[in-house]
C-alpha cells in the first residue's frame, strides 16, 4: 500500500525515485494529490472515485513522462515542464534552457532570449553569419540566399562571391547582367542603364538638348547612332556646327 510521492516513479515493491531531468508527472497518484489540479482531463479521469490511497486496493504505479517539444525540466522531480523562450524551440525530454534554439530568423546564444537577426546578416545553425562581402540582405534573413549582391555587382548563383560589373554591362544586383545597347558602353561596377554612354561620334535622343516632345528625355535602352558630317556628337546629345561651319 506504500504510494509513490508526487514527483517520484515506481512503487513500493520497486521502489520509487525522483523523476530524472527532461521529464514531469502526468498525473498524480500520490496520498492527497498535491499537484493533481494541474493536470489534464484523462488525469482527473483517472482519480475519480479515488481520495489518495483511500478506497484502493494496492498501490498504484506511477510512471514519468518526457517534456513535450518546445519546454524543458533541468531539475529531477518536477510536476510540469518549462516552456522555451518566445522563438525558441527545443526536442521532446530536454533537460536544460540551452536546448531550447532560436528559431529561423532569430539569434541569441543557446537558451537566450530570441531577437530578429538583424540586416545584411542571416541565422542558421542557432548562428548570425555576415552576408558574404558585396550583398546586402534585409533583417529576419534566415539563409545565405537572402544575401544579393549590390547593384554595381553580380554573382554567377544565390550564394557565389559578388563580382564587380565589367565593362560594357550594367548591374542592377543580384545575379542580374546586362549589356549595354549598340555602340554605347559602361565603366567597371556600373549599376544602371544610365550610366551607358555613346562612344566618341555617336549619339541618341537629342538634338540641341530637345527631341520632338519638347526637353530631351533619353531612352537609354535604345544604341547609339553615328554622327552626320556638320555634326557634332557629345553622349546623347547632337549638336548642329554653327552656320558656315562644317
Amino acid at each position: 500500500m506504500c504510494q509513490c510521492v508526487a514527483c517520484a516513479e515506481g512503487s513500493a515493491d520497486r521502489n520509487c525515485s525522483l523523476f530524472a531531468v527532461g521529464s514531469f508527472q502526468p498525473c498524480d497518484f500520490s496520498h492527497g494529490q498535491a499537484h493533481a489540479a494541474k493536470h489534464s482531463a484523462a488525469c482527473a479521469a483517472l482519480h475519480e472515485g479515488l481520495d489518495g490511497l483511500v478506497g484502493r486496493g494496492e498501490a498504484t504505479a506511477v510512471r514519468c513522462a518526457p517534456c513535450p517539444a518546445n519546454t524543458y525540466s533541468d531539475a529531477s522531480g518536477a510536476d510540469s515542464c518549462t516552456a522555451c523562450p518566445v522563438n525558441a524551440s527545443s526536442a521532446a525530454r530536454s533537460e536544460s534552457r540551452l536546448r531550447c534554439r532560436c528559431d529561423a530568423a532569430f539569434t541569441s546564444e543557446d537558451g537566450g532570449e530570441c531577437a530578429t537577426c538583424p540586416a545584411d546578416s542571416f541565422y542558421n545553425c542557432g548562428l548570425t553569419h555576415p552576408c558574404r562581402l558585396h550583398s546586402n540582405a534585409p533583417a529576419d534573413s534566415d539563409s545565405a540566399d537572402d544575401c544579393v549582391c549590390r547593384a554595381g555587382f553580380f554573382s554567377r548563383n544565390a550564394t557565389s562571391a559578388c563580382v564587380k560589373c565589367p565593362a560594357g554591362l550594367f548591374c542592377p544586383g543580384g545575379q542580374a547582367v546586362n549589356r549595354c545597347a549598340f555602340n554605347s558602353s559602361s565603366a567597371i561596377g556600373s549599376a544602371a542603364v544610365e550610366q551607358c554612354l555613346c562612344g566618341p561620334g555617336t549619339w541618341r535622343g537629342c538634338v540641341n538638348g530637345r527631341n520632338a516632345a519638347g526637353a530631351c528625355e533619353v531612352d537609354w535602352s535604345v544604341g547609339c547612332f553615328h554622327c552626320d558630317a556638320g555634326d557634332i556628337c557629345v553622349n546623347s546629345t547632337l549638336l548642329q556646327c554653327p552656320e558656315h561651319s562644317t
